[in-house]
């Protein structure tokens, strides 16, 4: 099997990447974000209509060819070779989007004389574009220790108030953004959580002081056959009893760190 070595970890912005013959913008804009070594999110809807999700970073580009890092936790998950995926990233403040396939998986890839990674050969796409989905960089923690957040419904009649002793419902964080949540609730809850319901939410965030005390409104949901669940989108609202704004520059902080620690462990 061949091995490519990597040059991705040099920060001079006029590294040039050899035997690239589509001197194209999103060729260049590809390029520096190798060079920053920029991590994307890889999304595939699979034949239920599911949305999968993949997390990796970018290495070089190579024979007209994108390099990536094949995500960690695929291993059970694979990510299927010939399938369009949708490639999400955030460089220069700006979040881009395109469209690719995974041509070949298991290439070896030598970051240096010491460490040695899988990596994936993808399509160098044609176009990369600035993605107008959302306005918030989105953060996945479907990975790892679960975060869990509280939902209670509000009072009847007094406004941005919940009743004493109401009841509960805990659901798991999917993905968090300074906009929102994606949540994973059980299907024995699916009447609570309907598309345009309000809901208050509490939950907390590793390194970030204090509570998260939210106004939400369910934005939309889809049912999870396989894990007897309801997956939720949700959206923050303004209300008298938080600052939502504060709340939201700790959730970008909170993104910011995590995003660091993860480029770390990746080196």
């Amino acid at each position: 099997m061949t091995e490519f070595r990597y040059v991705g970890f040099e920060r001079e912005s006029s590294r040039v990447f050899t035997k690239i013959k589509k001197n194209t913008v999103a060729t260049r804009l590809l390029a520096q974000a190798c060079v920053r070594n920029t991590s994307v999110e890889i999304q595939l809807e699979d034949s239920s209509g599911q949305t999968k999700t993949w997390r990796t970073r970018l290495l070089f580009v190579k024979d007209e060819r994108l390099i990536a890092e094949v995500p960690r936790l695929s291993r059970d998950n694979p990510i299927p070779l010939s399938r369009e995926i949708d490639v999400y990233m955030l460089l220069g403040g700006i979040r881009y989007r395109f469209a690719s396939v995974v041509e070949e998986s298991g290439l070896k890839i030598a970051l240096n004389e010491k460490v040695r990674v899988l990596g994936m050969k993808l399509k160098l796409p044609a176009e990369v574009l600035e993605d107008q989905r959302r306005a918030n960089y989105r953060l996945s923690l479907a990975a790892g220790e679960p975060l869990l957040v509280s939902f209670c419904l509000p009072h009847p009649s007094i406004l941005h108030a919940c009743e004493i002793n109401t009841q509960v419902t805990i659901a798991r964080i999917v993905n968090i953004s300074a906009g929102g949540l994606a949540v994973l609730v059980d299907q024995q809850y699916a009447r609570t959580f309907q598309t345009g319901t309000n809901l208050f939410g509490v939950f907390v965030l590793p390194d970030c002081q204090g509570t998260f005390t939210v106004l939400c409104k369910i934005r939309h949901t889809q049912k999870i056959e396989a894990s007897a669940s309801v997956r939720a989108g949700i959206a923050f609202c303004e209300w008298p009893g938080c600052n939502l704004k504060d709340d939201q520059l700790r959730i970008m902080r909170f993104i910011a760190s995590h995003e660091r620690q993860y480029l770390q462990r990746r080196k």
